[in-house]
């Protein structure tokens, strides 16, 4: 090896050069694709730790008794009349309620729907906790036929009973926090 440092015959200095360059390029070669595995282990690992804690949060969701879901639904609808004006006349509130049945019946019975119309101009709707149903005056005039509404309310259905609510309050506390709770750790 003390040979090759020896640069003053030019063939051993090209030779030394070729050597080197050839090594940097393997060193790069080898850099590079552990950078690629560690990013590539990291993406796998985080993906499988999301996975799992959506699947705790799911089972967290499903221990949640029927009446802890009434009333925590009740607290927030209680909140939003100090917001909101909600319109009280029974009629409209019948007519909706009337024009759902048909998408009710489809659900099973397990849970009870109460719907509310508030005066508002802008078009929405949204879902409470414990099958409360908000459609706003805005969107009862933005619709023109009964399908179009009985749509969004088919999507706030879901939401209730897919427990939407409870479970973005839950993932919202992070992972430690429902990893604790789903191993009994927590309340």
């Amino acid at each position: 090896m003390e040979v090759l440092e020896f640069n003053s015959v030019p063939s051993i200095a090209a030779l030394c050069e070729q050597l080197e360059r050839h090594e940097t390029r393997r060193e790069w070669s080898r850099r590079t694709k552990l950078v690629v595995c560690f990013v590539i282990g990291a993406v796998l690992v985080l993906w499988l730790g999301m996975l799992a804690t959506g699947a705790m949060v799911r089972a967290i969701v499903a221990k949640i008794p029927p009446e802890t879901e009434q009333k925590f639904g009740k607290e927030v609808l209680d909140d939003l009349k100090t917001e909101f004006t909600f319109v009280n006349k029974s009629n409209e509130v019948a007519q909706l309620t009337e024009m759902a049945q048909p998408l009710l019946r489809a659900l099973p019975k397990t849970q009870s729907w109460q719907f509310y119309i508030v005066a508002e101009p802008d078009p929405n709707a949204f879902a409470l906790p414990g099958g409360h149903i908000v459609v706003t005056t805005g969107m009862l005039k933005m619709v023109k036929r009964p399908e179009q509404l009985l749509g969004v309310v088919a999507h706030e259905v879901a939401h209730v009973t897919h427990k939407h609510g409870f479970r973005q309050v839950i993932a919202s506390a992070g992972p430690f926090i429902i990893f604790q709770v789903f191993m009994g750790g927590g309340s």
